[in-house]
C-alpha cells in the first residue's frame, strides 16, 4: 500500500489503475473525476510541460461546479507557454471510504490521476472561510508537511500558494506554523500569471523555494506568510486585463458563461468583506462585457450566461448588457441587486421582467433603521418599501430577501422588525401576488479588514435567542423562514477569522485530525467541542467573541486590502453611533 510520508512512496506517481478500477463505485459513477471534456489540456502534456501546476478545491466538484475563479485560473494557465495545469477537489463524503481503502490522497488531478507531490506548486482556491476546516486532512492524506521550514527544505515538496475570494481572511494561516508558503490577496489576472511565471522560470533555473517565494514578493497582492516582509499592498485588478482567457474548461456538463461586468461595490456596508476587500469599485464598460461573453460562447457552446458582480444593478451600463447578452444566449442567470436601485430604476424593473426574471433577491440586512445604520447599508425607509411593492407587483415566483443577526437587537428593533414584515405580507395580499417570500437570517460574523472586525461578537447563547427570535416573527407574519447558516458554522467562523495568537492554525489543526471531521457544508457539535477543548487547552488562541481578546490586526496586514486603516477606523467609530456609510463611484481617493 503506498506511504504518504516520503517522496519514493508512489504519491508523486499516478492513480490511474486505481481510478479505472473503482470509479464505478465513486458518486455519480466518478464523472466528476473523469477530466474528459472541452478547453481541457491532454493528460499526455504532462511529460512535454516543464513546469505542473495543480489548482486544488477545499470543497467537492458538485460544490464549486458552479464557481468561476478556479476555472478562469486553469484557462489562465493553460494559456501560458510550457505550463501544465490539472484540477484537485474534495471528494464526496461517500467516495472517502474507498480512498482510504487504496491510501489515494484525496487531491488528485482529475485529468493525470496524479498525487499533489508530482507537481511544482499547488493553487489553493478558497472561496469560504469553513472550508480552511478541511485543509489539514487533505495535506495529511497527499504527505505534504504542514509545518514551513519542512517544506522549504524538501525540493520534492511544491510550492503552496492559496488565493481565492476568502483569501484576504485567511489570516489564521499566517506566522511561523502556516500550512501555505504565501497568500494572493489580490484580484489581476495579469499578476496571478506573473506568479506562475516566476514559478516556472525559477524551477528551469534551480532556484530554491526561499527565492522563488522572495521574488514573488515583488507582486503586489502577494504575502509570504512566514519569513516575508508582508509589506505589499494589493494593486486593485485591472478589469480589462489583456489576458482574460476565454477558453473555460467545460467538464461534465456544460456550465454558464460566467461573464464578470464589476469588481467591487459601490457601497461601504460595514459587514461585508466585498465593500472593503475589492476597492475601488470598478465596472467593465459595456461593449467589453458583450465581446467575452460572445468569444466565451463561441468557445464552450454554453446557452446561459451569468453576470458575474456583486450587485448587477449598479452597473451604469446594464440596460445595453442586458439587451445584448438577451439576443445572445438562452438563459440569462442574475444574482443579488440593491433594493434601492431597483425601486428607482422602472426601466431596469421592465427589462428584468421581460427576461423572465421570477425570481428576486434583494438583502436588507439590518431588522429595523437603526440595525442597518450600524450595518452602513445606506437602504432608507422609503426606498426599502417602494422597493418591495415594485417587486410584488411584478407578480414574481418568488422573493428572497437576506437579513443579518448583529447581536445589539433590542426589543425597539424587533418590533420595527415585525411590523416590517406585516406590511411585506400585506403587500403580498394587496398586489394578489402567490410569490414565496423567503426570509433569510444569518448571523454577523466579524471579518478582518472591515469596519467591525474588532467589534464585540455575542456569546452563542445570546446569538441563539436572537435568531429564534426572528424566526418566530417570520412565521407569525405568514413567511417563510431561512436559516442561512447555523450556530455552529457561525461561531467556528468567526473563530477562523479572529485568530488571536500565532499558533492559531495547529490548535485548529490538531483538532480537526483528533476529531476526524470533514466539512461538507455543516459542523456538528461534536466538532465544535472538540475544539473548545483545545481552545482550552491552547488559552484563548481562537475566540469568537470580546473584542477586548481580538488583537488589533498591524498595520502591514491592513495595507493588503488597498484601504487606509484611518477610514476603516472611521467607520468604526461611526458604527457605534449608529450612523450610516456613504455610497460611492469612481475614484478610491474619493472614498478613503
Amino acid at each position: 500500500m503506498p506511504e504518504c510520508s516520503h517522496r519514493s512512496s508512489p504519491l508523486d506517481s499516478d492513480f490511474r489503475a486505481w481510478h479505472d478500477a473503482v470509479y464505478p463505485r465513486l458518486a455519480g459513477h466518478g464523472v466528476w473525476m473523469r477530466g474528459e471534456g472541452l478547453n481541457i489540456v491532454p493528460a499526455r502534456e504532462f511529460e512535454r510541460r516543464s513546469f505542473r501546476l495543480l489548482i486544488a478545491r477545499l470543497s467537492t466538484w458538485r460544490d464549486t461546479a458552479d464557481s468561476f475563479p478556479h476555472l478562469l485560473l486553469y484557462a489562465l494557465a493553460a494559456g501560458i507557454e510550457d505550463v501544465f495545469p490539472d484540477l484537485a477537489y474534495l471528494p464526496p463524503r461517500p467516495d472517502l471510504r474507498l480512498y482510504a481503502e487504496g491510501n489515494v490522497p484525496w487531491w488528485l488531478g482529475i485529468v493525470t490521476r496524479k498525487a499533489p507531490r508530482a507537481f511544482d506548486m499547488i493553487g489553493i482556491s478558497n472561496a469560504t472561510i469553513l472550508e480552511l476546516v478541511n485543509l489539514p486532512r487533505l495535506m495529511r492524506t497527499a504527505g505534504l508537511p504542514e509545518r514551513p521550514a519542512e517544506r522549504l527544505r524538501d525540493p520534492t515538496v511544491p510550492i503552496l500558494i492559496l488565493g481565492g475570494a476568502n483569501a484576504p481572511a485567511a489570516e489564521i494561516l499566517m506566522g511561523e506554523e502556516s500550512p501555505v508558503d504565501g497568500i494572493f490577496v489580490g484580484e489581476s489576472l495579469d499578476e496571478i500569471a506573473r506568479l506562475i511565471r516566476i514559478a516556472r522560470d525559477a524551477r528551469k533555473e534551480g532556484e530554491s523555494k526561499h527565492s522563488v517565494l522572495a521574488r514573488m514578493e515583488e507582486i503586489p497582492g502577494f504575502v509570504r506568510t512566514s519569513g516575508g516582509t508582508n509589506h505589499v499592498p494589493r494593486r486593485p485588478g485591472n478589469v480589462c486585463s489583456r489576458e482574460f482567457p476565454v477558453n473555460m474548461p467545460v467538464l461534465a456538463e456544460t456550465p454558464p458563461v460566467r461573464v464578470e461586468i464589476s469588481s467591487g461595490c459601490v457601497a461601504f456596508c460595514r459587514f461585508c468583506a466585498e465593500s472593503w476587500w475589492r476597492k475601488p469599485y470598478r465596472e467593465i464598460p459595456a461593449a467589453e462585457v458583450v465581446r467575452r461573453a460572445r468569444l466565451m460562447k463561441a468557445a464552450t457552446g454554453a446557452d446561459r450566461v451569468e453576470l458575474y458582480a456583486f450587485n448587477f444593478n449598479t452597473h451604469s451600463e446594464i440596460g445595453s448588457i442586458l439587451a445584448a447578452l438577451r439576443d445572445m444566449f438562452g438563459e440569462m442567470t442574475l444574482t443579488s441587486q440593491r433594493l434601492d436601485v431597483f425601486a428607482r430604476d422602472e426601466a431596469l424593473r421592465g427589462m428584468l421582467k421581460s427576461l423572465g426574471k421570477t425570481s428576486l433577491t434583494f438583502g436588507i440586512e439590518g431588522i429595523s433603521g437603526r440595525m442597518r445604520r450600524y450595518l452602513g447599508k445606506a437602504l432608507q425607509d422609503g426606498d426599502m418599501f417602494a422597493g418591495l411593492r415594485s417587486a410584488l407587483s411584478g407578480r414574481p415566483r418568488e422573493l428572497k430577501l437576506f437579513f443579518i443577526a448583529v447581536g445589539l437587537e433590542n426589543a425597539a428593533d424587533f418590533a420595527e422588525f415585525e411590523e416590517m414584515l406585516r406590511r411585506i405580507a400585506g403587500m403580498r395580499k394587496a398586489e394578489g401576488a402567490k410569490a414565496r417570500v423567503i426570509v433569510s437570517i444569518t448571523p454577523l460574523v466579524r471579518f478582518p479588514h472591515t469596519p467591525l472586525e474588532n467589534e464585540p461578537a455575542p456569546d452563542a447563547g445570546a446569538m441563539a435567542g436572537i435568531l429564534e427570535r426572528a424566526r418566530r416573527a417570520v412565521m407569525a407574519a405568514g413567511l417563510e423562514h431561512r436559516e442561512a447558516m447555523g450556530l455552529n458554522e457561525w461561531r467556528v467562523s468567526q473563530m477562523l477569522a479572529r485568530p488571536q495568537c500565532s499558533g492559531a492554525w495547529s490548535v485548529l489543526s490538531a483538532a480537526v485530525l483528533r476529531s476526524d471531521f470533514v466539512f461538507y457544508g455543516s459542523i456538528p457539535g461534536g466538532f465544535v467541542s472538540a475544539l473548545e477543548s483545545s481552545l482550552g487547552e491552547a488559552g484563548t488562541c481562537l475566540q469568537a467573541g470580546p473584542a477586548s481578546a481580538v488583537r488589533e490586526p498591524a498595520r502591514s496586514e491592513r495595507r493588503v486590502t488597498g484601504v487606509v486603516s484611518s477610514f476603516l477606523d472611521k467607520e468604526a467609530e461611526k458604527a457605534r453611533l449608529f450612523q450610516d456609510a456613504p455610497m460611492c463611484r469612481g475614484s478610491a481617493r474619493a472614498c478613503g
